[in-house]
């Protein structure tokens, strides 16, 4: 029982770990495609929850002018 859960703790952190990598790199990827700040928006992916994070990263920034 005790071993399952930090188990289950540890599965959670690495989770939340490789989702902050993967969205931080998404959303100042995405910020930077866009001329928007690109480390503001790496910072908030970072930061939040790429469930948060991505979807504001693409309502939020800039559009580009052609």
């Amino acid at each position: 029982m005790f071993l399952s859960t930090i188990t289950a703790i540890i599965n959670s952190t690495f989770f939340w770990i490789i989702t902050a990598v993967i969205s931080a790199c998404y959303c100042g990827w995405y910020a930077k495609k866009h001329e928007d700040s690109w480390g503001e928006w790496f910072v908030l992916g970072a930061f939040y929850p790429f469930f948060i994070s991505i979807p504001a990263v693409i309502f939020c920034t800039k559009p580009v002018k052609k």
